[in-house]
């Protein structure tokens, strides 16, 4: 979808397209006219040359300006919106290790045959509370997203809807959910504004409000994550895990996804952005914990399917009277 603002720059990259005579938005009652010789009608004055460079050079500098200020909020928002979802592609592929190894240990006990993938899930853990939690920080400190709303751009934000969908004239129902949607995102992100847009007050109550959801992923990082040595004594603050992240990340979108609603009309899906497929990962990672280095898996599984690979390691376990874990050697190499 291309907004005003782009579309005052596609104006201001092409000025040729638009006639000389019409009449300008800028106020003034027609662009400079340019002085054609009688004789060839191709042939322009040195006078008339510089008028049209000049009205060119001006009416570009303004579009763009006009297209800067328009679509800021855009480039605002889209700056935190690709720094979340840069931070969120681990949480992809944890989310999904988890479920695979819950699905292929039938959630029993295992050995960790392969010490240097754990690590590697375990740290990639870590370092996703990490990135959430200086993520968080850039949001509320100085000059971060609520500043910057703060400081110059509280007109983006109006109570009442201000823009149209050309499909509304012949769907009111449409128009009504649009409405709905406006006002139900400005009362969750300004509930104490009683004006046409919110004040300086209204988004530093939206700012707190965001500090104190975000607290436990800072306390986190803090007493857990990112200083596991330096601290003596037992940690006092939670480690959340993989479905606390996943709630806090889904609240965190919903305000951004209600800012973008309000100022540039438009919603994100934070959906994978991985070019690796998590699943796939996930299986890969799975197989190394529980099984071993490739060599292993190989040696293991044969020419049989996975699935029927783990079913049969299963159906060893459990036919032991006295059964191990059940990715023991025992039935990690037994052929059924």
């Amino acid at each position: 979808m291309v907004d005003i603002g782009a579309r005052l720059y596609l104006v201001a990259c092409e000025p040729q397209a638009r006639s000389f005579t019409e009449p300008s938005p800028f106020g003034r009652s027609s662009y400079p006219r340019i002085a054609r010789s009688p004789a060839s009608g191709a042939r322009r004055s040195l006078a008339g040359v510089k008028a049209l460079l000049s009205s060119v050079r001006w009416i570009r500098c303004m579009m763009i300006y006009a297209w800067a200020w328009c679509s800021n909020m855009d480039k605002i928002l889209a700056r935190y919106d690709r720094d979340l979802l840069e931070v969120k592609r681990r949480h992809f592929v944890l989310t999904a290790f988890q479920e695979e190894l819950e699905r292929v240990s039938m959630s029993k006990k295992f050995w960790i045959w392969n010490d240097v993938a754990w690590l590697a899930v375990l740290d990639m853990r870590d370092v996703l509370v990490i990135h959430v939690s200086s993520w968080t920080e850039g949001v509320f400190q100085k000059g971060g997203l609520f500043g910057q709303i703060r400081a110059g751009h509280l007109n983006a934000f109006p109570a009442k809807r201000n823009w149209a969908d050309d499909r509304e004239a012949a769907d009111g129902e449409l128009r009504r959910i649009h409405d709905e949607n406006h006002a139900n995102a400005y009362r969750r992100l300004f509930p104490a504004s009683t004006g046409a847009r919110p004040n300086g007050p209204d988004v530093d109550a939206l700012r707190e409000r965001f500090i104190k959801m975000t607290q436990r992923v800072r306390d986190d990082r803090n007493r857990n994550r990112a200083h596991p040595y330096e601290r003596m004594k037992q940690a006092k603050a939670d480690m959340l895990d993989f479905q606390e992240l996943g709630a806090l990340f889904d609240e965190v979108e919903r305000m951004l996804n209600d800012l973008r609603l309000l100022s540039i009309h438009s919603m994100m899906e934070y959906t994978e952005v991985n070019a690796t497929d998590s699943d796939s990962v996930a299986r890969d990672l799975v197989d190394m914990v529980l099984c071993g280095t490739s060599v292993q898996i190989e040696m293991a599984g044969g020419e049989r399917r996975r699935d029927e690979f783990y079913e049969e390691m299963h159906a060893a376990h459990e036919a032991e009277p006295t059964p191990d874990l059940f990715n023991d050697k025992r039935f990690l190499f037994t052929r059924v």
